[in-house]
């Protein structure tokens, strides 16, 4: 969750994550709405470009808070005795990025995407950068309150989310190709009509900890796919996952795990 009132730092990188490629420069786009938590609208609220002349590897950092606090209008909610009001105090934010670099494909396919919530809050001085929600989903300092009788006292509570069903991945082979080429081919089901992913084809070796991320990336919805990963020297046992990052729910979608002796 995002408080408007507070700074609200992205950091964002010059080499685009898609290709690996450093950028001449970036666009942030940012959009705003409220109601269906999926139904972002096509154009962008706002955005802004950050060039890179001096061809850097490193990362920029933009508050977006003061900007999205314009599109918050608190208005008080009334209720009679004691009842859970419905808020609409806060607004729903994605946030996507675009490239231009030497590939064409960064500045068509959107990276670094991600949707939460904002309203017009704020934090603390003792509060970490970005703080969001506390555990208990209240969005109150402290926990007792002196209240009058003849008084009316309203506690902000965040409720939970309904669940999002989610996609899902299925990784059906791994073949070699020779020329250190694997083949992938991989179900992906249950995005919405139209709707794209950037998905990752990713591997790791002879009982390696981390996964190793690919240098290219392929845009993919609904369906069957036969891709052929870039040229990768592996040994031993290896295992292949495929993965992608689905935005509407902030989560990170994993295939199964097929392992070869290669």
């Amino acid at each position: 969750m995002i408080k408007t009132l507070s700074p609200y730092w992205l950091t964002l990188p010059f080499v685009a994550p898609l290709s690996g490629l450093t950028c001449t420069e970036y666009t942030l786009k940012v959009y705003v709405w409220s109601g269906d938590k999926l139904s972002a609208p096509t154009e962008s609220t706002w955005e802004i470009t950050k060039k890179n002349p001096t061809g850097s590897t490193g990362t920029t950092r933009i508050n977006i808070a003061n900007i999205l606090s314009n599109f918050i209008q608190f208005t008080p909610q009334e209720g009679t005795g004691t009842s859970v009001i419905d808020g609409n105090n806060q607004r729903w934010i994605k946030y996507e990025t675009f490239y231009q670099t030497t590939d064409i494909s960064d500045s068509q396919n959107a990276s670094n995407q991600f949707i939460t919530l904002a309203l017009k809050g704020y934090s603390y001085g003792l509060d970490l950068e970005n703080s969001s929600t506390p555990a208990n989903k209240v969005l109150l300092n402290g926990r007792e309150f002196k209240v009058s009788r003849n008084s009316i006292f309203v506690l902000p509570v965040e409720i939970d989310e309904s669940v999002i069903p989610l996609p899902t991945v299925v990784l059906n082979s791994v073949t070699p190709q020779g020329s250190d080429i694997f083949q992938y081919d991989f179900d992906l089901a249950g995005l919405a009509v139209g709707k794209k992913v950037v998905v990752a084809l990713l591997h790791k070796q002879n009982g390696d900890i981390n996964w190793i991320e690919p240098s290219v990336y392929y845009l993919a919805l609904n369906g069957n796919y036969v891709l052929n990963s870039d040229a990768i020297t592996l040994t031993g046992s290896v295992d292949f996952v495929v993965r992608f990052y689905y935005a509407e729910s902030g989560t990170e979608i994993y295939s199964n795990i097929i392992t070869l002796a290669v």
